[in-house]
């Protein structure tokens, strides 16, 4: 989904309120009217930006989604590039 409005709207903040669950105070974020509140995984966010971690390499930066899904570093590092 892309969401395209002025600066200053608050799109980034529709956001991360779905895709991490710390950032809100109060309500739910539901999906299919099932309140999926404080839940991981289930989304994500991208910047605009292409950000990198810039103490990680290449390859360590392409693997990163695997980690974040609970790959060890060595199954990430095997199956993250063909």
């Amino acid at each position: 989904m892309s969401l395209i409005r002025p600066s200053i709207c608050g799109k980034s903040s529709i956001f991360n309120a779905v895709a991490n669950p710390l950032t809100r105070s109060y309500g739910v974020v539901a999906v299919d009217k099932q309140d999926v509140t404080g839940t991981i995984g289930r989304a994500g966010s991208m910047p605009q930006q292409h950000l990198v971690l810039p103490w990680r390499t290449v390859h360590d930066n392409i693997i990163l989604g695997l980690e974040i899904c609970g790959a060890s570093v060595g199954e990430a590092r095997v199956y993250g590039l063909p």
